[in-house]
């Protein structure tokens, strides 16, 4: 599964600010309890060494073997840290001294460190029984200063009860303030990814809005980030070079189907003169009559470029009403006056009203009656029909002919598009006509819909905007190029 930029970016904030909010939460609970734990060591050593400072004055209390007038002096003074308690050992490890309680369970531990090598220098270690105050405890030897022979040995303990319930409190903290903080923090950053992605966001509908009529507008200017700013620019400078070649494009298909019009229309004359005449042999007539058959079909992809080409520019409909079933009960007459062996039947129970160009939507008409004409084999029957449902026109055409293949039916409504039907014969025609019929329909604010099966037939339904029923000021209909038009205003 792709993850788009923006879901990668906020993916990647979402994980990594929590954690490093985690992360800074957890080092600063490490560096107190670390702070504390040495202020502990740092007063443990301060007080044994006051005790070995008053021991080693008082010559009287090294010979006799006892130290408790100077525990006693010390705790009298009011010793301002005088610790949880004190142990003075003997050179044979008997205890000779000792100030406070000392539970039964944690001396076997103390003598244990109290054997232990480095004590001469001072060792600290932890007693952690079950069910007993943890302590810590400062173990040091008390030597003698001339001859450095060892005297005796201290142990001072204070309680880490303290220490543990800072850290439970710590630990509570800072799992609240990493909570908080990352909620503030994610949505923080939402909202500045919502802000910094706003331009672009505006870009890109833009980019998905923009038809080939609309390239001149552009990116409108606004604040953007130098970044956005440089692909903004880049994007209307292709859209205005776009413009400039599809409108020379338009302009050289008008051009060179708007001088092609009156010469094929004269031969076309020309051709229907000599076709008149009396006494042309069977060939010749043959001839002549394939001629006129191929000029025709050169008039009509001459005519369907030029419609195919004004309807790019996306022209403002100067609209009527139009009463569609009547239109297309024209459109079915005029077919069937041409296509005799077709058989069309039309259905419609109703008038029903559209707001629209009347040869535009002719020509509509024309161009989906005749493709279905064109598949549908002599004797099957084509259904056309006209309801209203609410506010919406419905005009649908279905045929029994050969039906379009599902990897066509995308693609049918592009200009030029040809498909090859079922039996591998080429369709006919320059692939314009429901193309054509595509920008009629988006021009009048519409909708079309093509369900397919080969062998089946194909079913075409046009969805157009209803008239409102009354007070409605019906217009002229403007005078569109249609397919078959010999003139039209805009054509000159």
């Amino acid at each position: 599964m792709r993850i788009s930029l923006r879901g990668r970016i906020t993916l990647w904030y979402a994980v990594a600010i929590p954690a490093l909010i985690f992360a800074l939460a957890f080092v600063a609970q490490q560096v107190l309890l670390v702070t504390l734990r040495s202020g502990l060591d740092d007063s443990l050593q301060t007080r044994t060494g006051e005790v070995i400072s008053a021991i080693l004055t008082n010559s009287l209390s090294i010979e006799r073997g006892t130290f408790d007038d100077e525990i006693e002096f010390l705790t009298e003074q009011e010793f301002y840290d005088i610790p949880l308690f004190l142990r003075i050992y003997g050179p044979d490890r008997t205890a000779v001294s000792r100030f406070g309680e000392i539970p039964e369970a944690v001396i076997p531990e103390l003598n244990n460190l109290a054997d232990e090598a480095g004590v001469d220098r001072g060792t600290f270690g932890v007693v952690n029984l079950r069910g007993v105050e943890a302590l810590r405890v400062y173990t040091v030897a008390i030597l003698d200063p001339e001859t450095f022979n060892p005297l005796a040995t201290i142990q001072t303990g204070e309680s880490l009860a303290q220490i543990t319930s800072a850290q439970q409190v710590l630990w509570r903290y800072t799992i609240i303030i990493a909570v908080v903080g990352s909620v503030l923090a994610l949505a923080v950053g939402f909202f500045l990814f919502g802000r910094g992605f706003a331009p672009l966001d505006r870009i890109l509908r833009r980019v998905r809005d923009i038809e080939t009529g609309d390239l001149q507008t552009g990116l409108p200017s606004e604040p953007r980030p130098p970044e956005l700013q440089k692909l903004a620019d880049s994007l209307n400078s292709m859209w205005h070079r776009l413009d400039g070649a599809f409108k020379q494009n338009q302009m050289f298909v008008a051009k060179v189907s708007h001088e092609l019009r009156t010469p094929l229309t004269v031969l076309n004359g020309q051709i229907d003169v000599l076709l008149m005449r009396t006494g042309l042999s069977a060939d010749e007539r043959q001839s002549l009559q394939r001629m006129s058959k191929e000029v025709g079909r050169l008039v009509r992809l001459t005519n369907n470029l030029l419609l195919n080409a004004q309807l790019d520019t996306k022209p403002v409909l100067a609209a009527g009403r139009v009463d569609l079933r009547a239109l297309t009960e024209e459109v079915v007459g005029d077919l069937l006056s041409v296509n005799e062996d077709s058989e069309l039947e039309f259905t419609a129970l109703k008038p029903v009203f559209v707001s629209g160009d009347y040869d535009l939507l002719k020509q509509m008409l024309v161009n989906i009656i005749e493709n279905a004409i064109k598949f549908t084999a002599a004797g099957q029957t084509i259904t056309v029909s006209v309801t209203q449902d609410g506010g919406s026109a419905f005009v649908a055409v279905h045929d029994r002919g050969t039906g379009i293949a599902p990897q066509h039916l995308p693609h049918i409504m592009e200009p030029f598009y040809t498909a090859d039907d079922r039996t591998g014969a080429s369709t006919k025609g320059a692939g314009l006509g429901l193309a054509i019929v595509k920008q009629i329909v988006d021009l009048h604010q519409g909708r079309i819909e093509v369900s397919s099966h080969v062998g089946n037939g194909t079913v075409v339904t046009v969805r157009l905007p209803a008239a409102p029923a009354a007070g409605y000021a019906p217009r002229e209909p403007a005078h569109f190029l249609a397919a078959g038009d010999q003139h039209s205003p805009m054509a000159s």
